[in-house]
């Protein structure tokens, strides 16, 4: 008898632990909200420097098991200029029935590096375009680094010696940590695109004329 009251009390106290222990999982883990990583953006300007950093938290939806959707299709918009600090720009970004492709090289005070077009998206009522590509290739050294994505705006104003400049935005914006947001560049295209811009084209200032060509289809 005094060995089955023994064993009720323990069976007892092992019922109020586990209530206990699951209390204090329920109040130092399940009430409190999952926290969302703070996506990390800066904007540069022609001469290398921050103009900001911001973060903040990124819209998120499901992860995307195609990016067919992200924009209309056959979109052009290539370039080859200059900007008046000396700084080169090549780049091509193309959306056909192929996907995405083209490719940027940037020789600049800030470094030498090479860039692919992962987004495009035109207007050619107004001859604009943004475009984003993630750096692919570090050939100098400068404040950017391999994997950081980069958005850009560029636009035709058209040929012939009667017409303006064409232009490109005063400013990068980059994406520094969207991986440990996003996880994979399709999952970050699902939520920040040249479609949908957001937030992201808000840094890239007005346009500055350049010395070259651009074309926008």
């Amino acid at each position: 008898m005094k060995s089955k009251q023994i064993y009720s009390a323990f069976f007892l106290a092992c019922i109020l632990g586990l209530f206990s222990c699951t209390e204090m999982t329920f109040e130092e883990g399940l009430l409190k909200p999952a926290t969302d990583i703070e996506l990390e953006v800066s904007t540069f300007n022609d001469e290398g420097m921050i103009v900001e950093t911001t973060s903040f938290t990124a819209p998120k939806g499901g992860a995307a098991s195609s990016i067919e959707s992200r924009g209309n299709k056959n979109q052009i918009a290539t370039g080859d200029y200059q900007t008046l600090s000396g700084n080169q720009y090549q780049f091509s970004a193309i959306e056909n029935k192929g996907g995405v492709h083209g490719e940027w090289d940037l020789k600049t005070s800030f470094g030498n590096y090479k860039v692919e077009t992962i987004c495009v998206s035109t207007n050619e009522e107004d001859g604009t375009a943004l475009v984003a590509g993630v750096v692919t290739e570090v050939l100098v050294p400068g404040f950017l680094q391999l994997d950081y994505v980069l958005f850009f705006r560029a636009k035709d104003n058209g040929e012939g010696a009667n017409s303006a400049p064409d232009q490109t935005s005063q400013n990068f914006t980059i994406l520094l940590n969207y991986r440990q947001v996003y996880g994979t560049i399709e999952n970050l295209l699902a939520n920040i695109n040249c479609s949908n811009p957001s937030f992201m084209a808000n840094g890239l200032g007005g346009y500055g004329d350049r010395i070259g060509q651009i074309q926008v289809k």
